[in-house]
């Protein structure tokens, strides 16, 4: 932007997001500014603090949001994920929802024939050429038609709500959980 040259690298700040209460789709933000450094790490440190106090298998549900910041170039907008809620998986498993079972291909439809032999090749003299010996067999056949595998549906809201089903919403942490200190009882 100000016309001075760049290395071909950059250190990029990803974040993947799933949009879980519509429709599923997954969501990649990737760019290597000071604000996207800012929204990831500060997202970062939220969920190591909660991972700390809540355990391993806590994710946060939050919401896009712009806010301003001062650059070079006068007032930008950089991206911002407001924190709306915690959720922590049932059982404290990976897993949401319950895999569907991967589908299987079909086993073979006749038994294949025999390999072909061959001689062992002769080293190259005076000999006559090595001869190869093919079985006689009738040509392959196609498989039978088979029904084409399902394909997956679109995932839909009433998917997505069930992942939000199948997890328990988390406490909030206080401030006495923050910093580790409790205010003695007024007397």
């Amino acid at each position: 932007m100000d016309g001075e040259p760049r290395e071909p690298w950059k250190l990029t700040y990803v974040i993947y997001m799933v949009d879980i209460k519509t429709t599923g789709a997954l969501y990649t933000y990737a760019h290597d500014t000071f604000g996207a450094m800012l929204a990831f790490n500060n997202l970062e440190e939220q969920i190591a603090i909660m991972r700390m106090l809540r355990g391993e298998h806590v994710f946060p549900i939050v919401h896009l949001e712009r806010r301003p910041m001062k650059t070079n170039f006068g007032m930008k907008t950089r991206p911002h994920l407001q924190i709306m809620d915690w959720r922590a998986t049932r059982g404290g498993g990976f897993g949401l929802v319950s895999p569907s079972p991967a589908p299987q291909l079909p086993g073979p439809a006749t038994a294949a024939a025999p390999a072909p032999t061959a001689t062992p090749p002769v080293a190259p003299s005076t000999a006559t050429p090595p001869t190869t010996t093919l079985p006689t067999a009738a040509p392959p056949t196609a498989a039978p038609p088979t029904a084409a595998p399902p394909t997956a549906a679109p995932p839909t809201a009433s998917s997505a709500s069930a992942v939000l089903d199948a997890t328990k919403p988390v406490k909030p942490v206080t401030v006495a959980e923050l910093i580790a200190d409790e205010l003695p009882p007024w007397a």
